[in-house]
């Protein structure tokens, strides 16, 4: 099995996982330390995020564009009447192949005044602590990896991203500009 590359010079690392998670000192039974990891598939491609950050999973119908805004920003939505910028995941992580045409499903990201969406294809789960085996990401992985969860069921392999990476990088998006 082959690594995809993103375009930086990192690899997804599902090679390298799996010759990491042969080996039991490497490899631990913790996906997250706050309850759990939320599944989702961008394209066919299987991500987590730490709970503690997933307020919500909601379908979303309207979506108003605005103008000037990077392309990582997708529109806003209304939430229960408050307005919520709706980004790209891929984009805002710089992961290749990440971008969905259609905006139907929103992952809501919530954290201390913080409330934004992600375009996601579709919810897989929630998977609890202590299920499946959780190796730490290496240097070649992408630098927005976390880690990988290896499920012991049909679900295979769950790329985590890092929490304080996807924070990070939805601060900077608020300052982007685009290009006149």
């Amino acid at each position: 099995m082959s690594s995809q590359s993103h375009g930086n010079g990192e690899s997804s690392g599902r090679e390298s996982h799996q010759m990491r998670a042969r080996d039991p000192e490497k490899a631990n039974q913790t996906s997250s330390s706050h309850g759990g990891v939320c599944t989702f598939f961008l394209g066919e491609k299987q991500y987590g995020l730490d709970v503690s950050l997933v307020g919500e999973v909601v379908s979303i119908t309207d979506v108003a564009p605005i103008p000037m805004s990077p392309t990582s920003v997708r529109g806003i939505f209304s939430l229960r009447g408050t307005p919520v910028a709706l980004l790209d995941f891929g984009d805002v992580l710089a992961l290749e192949g990440g971008r969905i045409r259609e905006a139907k499903t929103a992952l809501v990201v919530r954290r201390d005044d913080l409330l934004v969406g992600f375009v996601i294809d579709r919810m897989e789960a929630v998977v609890p602590d202590g299920r499946g085996v959780f190796t730490d990401a290496s240097a070649e992985d992408h630098a927005a990896v976390r880690g990988f969860l290896e499920l012991d069921d049909a679900r295979g392999v769950v790329t985590v991203i890092d929490p304080r990476t996807l924070l990070e990088r939805i601060e900077a998006t608020r300052f982007l500009k685009t290009e006149d």
